[in-house]
């Protein structure tokens, strides 16, 4: 448990960090800062109001054993320094920066849409534009140089381009990969097809294209289809009539997807997506109600598989 404060120990960081620094860099102050994978407390190394940003919140809890007196701040922010100073050249002004992203995208290719949970939507507030499909809000983001650069309402403003534009091209970069399946129709009694993307990040986002979803229901002749959002990275299809035996309710469905949710050993709370089970009703994604949901209740067991 730590003997000090998160304040005392930001403060710290920060005087040692102004100590070490020369010009052009500049330090920031230590505010909140927020990214697809949740907030944190962080510091940033700048020049011309570009570089890196440091978790402080990470690096307080890494040394809650210690007495603040042990820690060597020197060191970390040379440490800090150091980093910065190995990544200099990519640090550019504000003007390249820009030019980078409108230039990103038009290429389209690294276009990502982003799912976020109801926590994003609030942290973001109005910073983030995005789009809703049934309850899930989409954002758009850059993937370049193994970074997710989210696009916001100001970024998108200052280069003249239109949400409603990035959005669509970034919905057509959607591409399903089906990483694991148990197919009624070969060896299993079950239905379940687990989808992401190639990549595995935020392939979830495949709830947005409801035509790519119809397509893999047609492929393996899924008569009754649901989808569990299993978390930002993807989505589990299943069959009702297949999965789930006779007096199986909405409720103990969507109970399981919140256990789930909640087993902090399984997801992390920034991982989440949403509590709900969701169908494809007349080519759109619906939440599932006890009023669109049809559960085949022609079986003898009271049984649950999944």
């Amino acid at each position: 448990m730590n003997t000090f404060t998160f304040d005392e120990f930001a403060s710290e960081v920060k005087k040692s960090l102004e100590k070490n620094i020369l010009p052009p860099f500049k330090i920031s102050d230590v505010m909140d800062m927020k990214t697809t994978r949740g907030a944190y407390k962080g510091i940033s190394i700048l020049k011309d109001n570009i570089g890196p940003a440091f978790n402080l919140s990470e690096m307080y809890e890494y040394m809650s054993d210690k007495q603040i007196e042990e820690i060597d701040f020197d060191n970390i922010a040379k440490e800090m320094i150091a980093m910065t100073l190995n990544n200099l050249s990519n640090v550019k002004s504000s003007k390249a920066y820009l030019e980078d992203i409108k230039s990103d995208i038009k290429d389209r290719k690294n276009l990502l849409l982003v799912p976020l949970n109801s926590f994003d939507v609030e942290n973001y507030g109005n910073e983030i534009p995005t789009k809703q499909v049934a309850d899930i809000n989409f954002a758009c983001a850059l993937n370049s140089n193994d970074r997710i650069i989210l696009l916001t309402n100001k970024l998108l403003q200052s280069m003249n381009i239109s949400f409603d534009k990035v959005y669509d091209m970034a919905k057509n970069n959607v591409e399903p990969h089906i990483f694991m399946s148990l197919d009624k129709n070969a060896d299993s009694s079950l239905t379940m097809i687990a989808i992401t993307n190639s990549e595995h990040n935020f392939g979830a986002n495949v709830l947005s294209r409801v035509d790519l979803l119809e397509e893999i229901i047609k492929e393996y002749n899924i008569e009754n289809p649901a989808i569990i959002p299993s978390s930002k990275q993807d989505v589990i299809l299943i069959d009702l009539n297949s999965n789930f035996d006779y007096g199986i309710a909405l409720d103990d469905i969507t109970g399981m997807i919140q256990a789930v949710n909640l087993d902090r050993d399984a997801l992390k709370p920034s991982e989440i997506l949403s509590n709900n089970l969701y169908l494809i009703r007349d080519g759109q994604l619906e939440i599932a109600t006890d009023k669109n949901l049809e559960l085949d209740n022609n079986k003898d067991e009271i049984e649950l598989d999944m």
